[in-house]
């Protein structure tokens, strides 16, 4: 039968070995980071995380608000009109110049609720 002195040291024991050697938590991979901005020119941004291949639902503040755009190059993305990736789109990605005035087309400014974006890397 065990001691309580012994039972103690085990259960110190064990307790100090698991807080000792911490696992590190991988960086997710799963998502593409944007720059979303308010106003052209860059100003008021936001960085989100978008799921990759998921359509992903503009938060408020950004929906229907955006003006300008920051995405990397491996980076492709279809704007929607309405919410869950319905209605018009444009496509567009990192390869093309980074968008300070959103399509060049003030019809399609303040215009986007909903992302859909892939990698091609």
């Amino acid at each position: 039968m065990l001691s309580c002195t012994k039972t103690l040291a085990i259960l110190l024991f064990c307790g100090v070995s698991v807080l000792a050697a911490p696992q590190r938590i991988a960086p997710r991979d799963d998502t593409v980071g944007i720059l979303f901005c308010a106003a052209a020119g860059f100003k008021d941004c936001t960085p989100l995380a978008i799921p990759n291949a998921q359509c992903y639902n503009l938060p408020s503040g950004l929906d229907n608000e955006v003006s300008s755009f920051k995405m990397p190059k491996h980076v492709g993305c279809n704007f929607f009109a309405n919410d869950d990736c319905h209605g018009y789109s444009e496509w567009t990605t990192g390869a093309d110049k980074d968008m300070r005035n959103i399509f060049g087309q003030q019809a399609r400014n303040d215009f986007w609720s909903s992302i859909v974006c892939y990698t091609t890397a």
